[in-house]
């Protein structure tokens, strides 16, 4: 067979050769080179045989309260100081009595260790420490690799700065005076390195003075190599990173001590490339990104805790007490001024650390979102445009809007306005205008003009004329008269403070280029007016996710949303059928199914019985208002239809139910919970439908934003000296200083204020007085029904509108105490769980419970909650039967994120003395989240449901120290009152029956029984004895069952008495069970109670015996005999002990 190459395509056929060739190609020069000589690796030892490392100081925290946090009292052990020496020696000691413990942001990641690796590397091959980089590099350069920002560069260049100078507005007498100035400040440096006196040891303010001077001296470009003051840079270098690494060093100064320190690091690396500074400066970084609030801002002592509502007090003496979101942590612009320059210029120096740029991006969004004032400018705390802005702020936050590259922006034209305001400053007028805002207010203006605008030029002129003519001699500056800024009094550090911030102003030519931001060394791009969004008092999402238009601003002030009213609460109209209130309402009713509201004057004063107003928000609420409200309503009704139960009421939001319950009394005060989570962009209704058969009247209504905590809750007792022991934690000592007092009938079902006041004031406090007086003869029944009713009342007056309630007869009144023995009853229980409500410093939050499924209303069930303490809160749900339905409660509480809550429900404690009588406290812990501020829980709820709230990271109210008596109370019997036998003659005496054998008889305890039964006859009766009655009340014990703390009792209730008896007698007959007749007891002690006396007496088994007790003074009318079970030690065997009563009366003339 033939091959046809032309049958090959050519393609194939140019491949096959190229292959070939490159074959040969290789084979004839692929083996040419000879293999790489192998060099051996080059070995790099480290000589530390001389190395001593410094003993470290065990530093003990004191042991202090709360209260005492920012004592300024002197840090213990190195109060001897003689000299700074000494003083640094202690090292600067323990600055916060509480450290706060670090995040675990502050451990190392992949991306830290390479960026060490890098170093390293970079360290062996040009310098390693300080002292190599003195003794190696030239003046005026850096080592190898260093990468810095613009400003930095040709620091130490004299042409450079003098250019700067010159274009900039300084002049040849204001660099002598910083040349004066430095050296002052290099005299007055401490052998070690230091600047300051002892007392500035003491109060850890030695940081702060030590990082101000080396920043004079940095700014001028001075580093180890300079000839006149490398020796100072050196130790003064090696004291900070000393200082550094000192347990506490982050509280020096309440934490501006270590910002200030952390920037004098970062511009200490910048112009010397040292790798200890470095290190050292990216230790303190990471304690400040993992330290810095939810908010982007910092907290003295960087304290993040949750802050309390402020008192009046406070809230007159200072401002700054306004500037808070209750709840949330502190924020204080100084405190980040100060930071924002530190992490900027660690920015810049070349530190690219994990979480760096989002804490720039989370300071911007602070000075933007938080601090920033009502009409522009900035002040010191949690401003959100709710307040006016702070003068000596404003230059601080503008400083910063332009180091976050952000000076273009809408809110720092705002603020930069109010520098255009400002009349130039005088040194002899310091107390209005402080030495740290004029250092602020320089930068500020010089990156404004950019060191050459007219409002710099007039700036600049005065400065100088200011600050030239006051400096000393020497090269010092004294503080500017009045100017208390600085908290230490020692002359030598107020002029090291001065001295070091004059100097840093008169470098602002040179110190920085006037476009200085961290955008020299990144692509941060943060557009502050995205920020700026919302008008006073309204913006968008807070950094860490907090929402001020979501349910709880609970700091004090102002807002966007002015009170909407409906009519006025004067008690007007009186009733349904009332004409109209042509002061308060256009219309008295309508005819429509749905009355529709767009306007207050649309609200009507009456609402027919399944009618409903519908409230339009978008018409009524300003068109940027998305947030969480309350609505407080007056509703009016009748006690005919009340006690029917044919009244009741249903709020509906879009479709999502808020509130639906009878309305149990004539006159009822709703505050009903709005949250902002069901408000919709557009479209939202909130319905009030009348579902009952009546028709109801409005007193008024009033909605408004919730923006601030309620008022102050109290539980108070009338008596304290009534109060027992064990109870006295749980009600306040103090009462208010003015309050309105409602005597309250201590036999009402529903409490509620409107029934008890002509007309409500929501500036009052209200408290209702009532007396805890219950029917201890009624038994079990009774004692059940107090059990319920206790929390239950005082959660429908806290939820109808008052402020708290007045007990009074605690231990006397039968209900919560036994009157007789003064041990509690179950009642105390509940009393004890109510009040978990009134713990710590209680301000009312609001809250609401209601069915959750069906359209039935809620039936006897309200709740109440309290704001504590910061972070935590408490819900307490009450209801007077269980019914197996689920309920929804909700409340608005003044914190966001992961909540720990802890649910008791039920009514006893652990061994407690009625165990069986009502259910145990059973308690569940679980963790939930709570958004938008908004808290809600369904269940089905038992008659009391006590829910607790602590925030992650709060700490927990300390239990309150309620116990039950740990013994038997001491206990006085009667022994020689009660008689066998008259003792005169009583045949003519008028005997009156007090009681028949059928009379109402009623058990209290598990011990007890009661029954009737035929009068005995005894089988051996020698003298023939015939009880009265046919039918005798017989009341059996059982025996071995007795607990200390819970008197059993068996009540046989009388009827009339003459009001002048003598005696009151009655039959008795004993018998016991369990014994064999060889162990037959002969006697027993028969205890009983007689209008609140006690008496014992023995009395024979098995045998009819009279009882004669003397009336003295004592009308035995209505009353009733409580026989208590027997005491004493009896044989195991025995079981139960029997009391049969017969022929109760009484003798009279």
């Amino acid at each position: 067979m033939n091959f046809d190459y032309r049958k090959i395509r050519w393609d194939f056929l140019i491949a096959f050769v190229v292959n070939v060739f490159l074959i040969i190609l290789f084979f004839v020069f692929g083996n040419s080179k000879k293999p790489p000589e192998i060099k051996p690796a080059v070995e790099i030892t480290v000589d530390i045989s001389d190395f001593k490392p410094p003993v470290p100081k065990e530093m003990v925290p004191p042991n202090q309260t709360s209260e005492a946090k920012f004592s300024k009292s002197p840090v213990s052990g190195i109060s001897e100081t003689k000299d700074p020496e000494s003083a640094a020696t202690e090292i600067m000691g323990s600055f916060t009595p509480e450290p706060v413990p670090v995040s675990s942001q502050m451990q190392k990641n992949s991306a830290d260790y390479k960026s060490e690796l890098v170093r390293i590397e970079q360290g062996i091959r040009t310098f390693d420490g300080v002292n190599q980089v003195r003794a190696g590099l030239p003046e005026g350069t850096l080592p190898p690799g260093h990468q810095i920002g613009a400003s930095f560069q040709g620091r130490g260049d004299l042409s450079a700065r003098r250019k700067k100078l010159k274009r900039h507005g300084g002049s040849e007498q204001t660099e002598s005076a910083v040349e004066k100035a430095l050296k002052y400040l290099a005299l007055q440096q401490n052998p070690n390195g230091s600047w300051g006196s002892p007392e500035s040891f003491k109060t850890g303010d030695a940081a702060a003075l030590s990082s101000l001077a080396l920043l004079a001296f940095f700014s001028h470009g001075e580093t180890f190599q300079s000839k006149r003051y490398g020796d100072n840079i050196r130790k003064g270098c090696d004291f900070l990173i000393e200082l550094a690494n000192a347990p506490n060093i982050e509280y020096a100064g309440k934490g501006f001590g270590h910002a200030i320190l952390t920037y004098a690091l970062a511009e200490g690396f910048a112009v010397t490339g040292s790798l200890s500074l470095r290190n050292a400066l990216e230790n303190r970084i990471k304690y400040i990104l993992s330290h810095q609030n939810a908010f982007g801002s910092f907290a003295m002592n960087y304290d993040n805790s949750p802050q309390p509502p402020p008192t009046q007090e406070p809230l007159n003496g200072h401002p700054l007490f306004r500037e808070i979101m209750v709840g949330e942590p502190a924020c204080d612009l100084s405190l980040l001024g100060w930071h924002i320059q530190a992490l900027t210029a660690a920015k810049n120096a070349g530190i690219n650390m994990e979480n760096l740029d989002k804490s720039l991006t989370m300071a911007l969004e602070a000075l933007v979102k938080i601090h920033q004032a009502e009409k522009g400018g900035f002040s010191q705390g949690i401003n959100m445009k709710r307040f006016p802005a702070n003068d000596n702020m404003i230059p601080v936050g503008l400083l910063g809007m332009y180091f976050l590259n952000a000076g273009n922006s809408s809110p720092a034209r705002r603020a930069e306005r109010f520098l255009e305001k400002t009349r130039p400053p005088q040194w002899g007028r310091g107390g209005t205008f402080p030495l740290y805002r004029w250092y602020y207010q320089t930068q500020a203006l010089f990156q404004i003009e950019k060191g050459r605008g007219k409002r710099w030029k007039a700036w600049n002129e005065n400065l100088k004329k200011e600050l030239l003519k006051v400096q000393n001699p020497d090269g010092s500056w004294q503080m500017p008269a009045g100017d208390n800024s600085f908290r230490l009094k020692n002359k030598t550090d107020l002029s090291i403070y001065s001295s070091s911030l004059c100097s840093l102003i008169l470098q602002v030519y040179y110190r920085y280029l006037p476009s200085y931001s961290i955008a020299e060394s990144s692509g941060f791009d943060q557009s502050a007016d995205n920020l700026d969004l919302g008008g006073a008092g309204l913006m968008s999402r807070l950094p860490g996710g907090a929402d001020p238009m979501a349910a709880v601003i609970l700091g004090v002030g102002t807002n966007d949303m002015q009170p909407i009213r409906f009519g006025v609460f004067n008690g007007m109209p009186r009733s349904p059928e009332s004409p109209l209130v042509s002061d308060e309402f256009t219309k008295l009713a309508s005819l429509r199914s749905t009355i529709a509201v767009r306007t207050p004057a649309d609200w009507p004063q009456t609402l027919q019985a399944n009618q409903r107003i519908a409230l339009f928000f978008d018409e009524l609420l300003p068109g940027n208002f998305k947030g969480s409200m309350r609505l407080l309503v007056g509703i009016i009704g009748s006690d005919k239809t009340s006690r029917e139960y044919q009244q009741s009421l249903e709020v509906v939001l879009n479709g999502k139910r808020l509130f639906n319950s009878f309305l149990l009394c004539s006159r009822q005060l709703l505050e009903i919970a709005v949250p902002g989570d069901l408000m919709l962009p557009y479209g939202n209704i909130l319905q009030i439908r009348n579902n009952g058969k009546t028709a109801l009247a409005f007193d008024a209504a009033v909605l408004k934003p919730a923006h601030q905590v309620g008022k102050r809750l109290y539980l108070l007792a009338k008596d304290t000296s009534e109060v027992p022991e064990e109870l006295r934690t749980i009600f306040n000592r103090q009462p208010p200083e003015k309050l309105e007092i409602c005597r309250l009938s201590s036999y009402t079902e529903e409490r509620q204020l409107l029934p008890e006041i002509s007309s409500f004031d929501s500036q009052k406090i209200y408290i209702g007085e009532y007396a805890a007086v219950g029917s201890e003869s009624m038994g079990n029944e009774f004692q059940r029904h107090y059990l319920r009713q206790t929390g239950r009342e005082i959660i429908d007056w806290i939820s109808g509108g008052g402020s708290g309630v007045i007990i009074k007869e605690i231990l006397s009144g039968g209900k919560l105490y036994d009157s007789v023995f003064h041990v509690e009853y179950p009642a105390a229980s509940a009393l004890k769980q109510t009040a978990k409500l009134f713990e710590g410093s209680p301000r009312k939050l609001s809250s609401q419970v209601y069915p959750r499924y069906g359209e039935k209303p809620g039936l006897f069930l309200s709740s109440a909650a309290s704001y504590n303490a910061p972070g935590v809160a408490t819900v307490v749900v009450a209801r007077r039967f269980s019914l197996p339905e689920e309920s929804e409660v909700i409340a608005l509480i003044p914190w966001n994120g992961e909540t720990d809550m802890v649910i008791e429900r039920g009514f006893l404690p652990e061994k407690s003395p009625f165990t069986g009588f009502a259910p145990k406290i059973e308690r569940e812990r679980k963790t939930v989240a709570i958004k938008d501020n908004i808290f809600r829980y369904s269940a089905v709820f038992p008659e009391l449901t006590v829910i607790r709230l602590i925030r992650k990271g709060s700490k927990e109210l300390p239990e309150s120290d309620i116990k039950s008596l740990p013994i038997a109370p001491k206990i006085e019997f009667d022994h020689d009152t009660v008689q066998r036998r008259f003792p005169c003659d009583v045949s003519k005496m008028k005997k009156t029956q007090i009681r028949q054998s059928g009379g109402y008889t009623s058990i209290f305890g598990r011990n007890a029984a009661c029954s009737k039964i035929p009068a005995t006859i005894p089988e051996t009766n020698t003298a023939r004895f015939i009880p009265a009655e046919k039918e005798s009340v017989c009341v059996t014990f059982r025996v071995h069952r007795t607990d200390p703390k819970r008197f059993d009792s068996a009540y046989l209730l009388f009827g009339n008495a003459p009001a002048h008896s003598q005696f009151l007698t009655f039959d008795i007959f004993t018998r016991i069970s369990g014994l064999k007749k060889k162990n037959r007891m002969s006697w027993v002690t028969f205890r009983f109670a007689l209008c609140g006396k006690l008496y014992s007496t023995t009395v024979r088994i098995e045998r009819w015996e009279k009882v004669v007790i003397p009336l003295k003074n004592i009308n035995p009318a209505w009353q009733s005999l409580r026989i208590l079970e027997p005491a004493g030690i009896f044989d195991e065997k025995l079981q139960t002990i029997s009391f049969e009563i017969n022929d109760i009366a009484t003798y009279s003339m």
